[in-house]
């Protein structure tokens, strides 16, 4: 990794100049085992399961959310309708 960066240094951070150096560093990785395969599906699964609960309380949130708004425009149009109704009778000076 040293000798990769120091080749960026020296080549004004152009990684084209690098390959070999990046390829060695790689090489080394794999020779070493440091790409451990549980760790890596371990990882995923983390983050599909992150994921998969986000998106669960996010679209509940979202049909609640609608749903009461459903009911509460219910509720006002239903009233207003019938307070609409009684301001209209009321004006013309009849009885209700």
């Amino acid at each position: 990794m040293v000798r990769y960066m120091r080749c960026l240094h020296e080549n004004s951070q152009q990684t084209a100049k690098c390959r070999q150096q990046s390829k060695d560093y790689l090489q080394c990785r794999m020779d070493k085992y440091v790409f451990n395969t549980y760790e890596s599906f371990f990882d995923q699964y983390c983050i599909l399961f992150f994921t998969y609960c986000f998106l669960y309380y996010f679209l509940n949130y979202v049909y609640n959310v609608t749903y009461y708004l459903q009911y509460f425009l219910f509720y006002i149009l239903h009233n207003c309708g019938d307070d609409a109704d009684d301001d209209q009778t009321w004006s013309q000076g009849q009885s209700l």
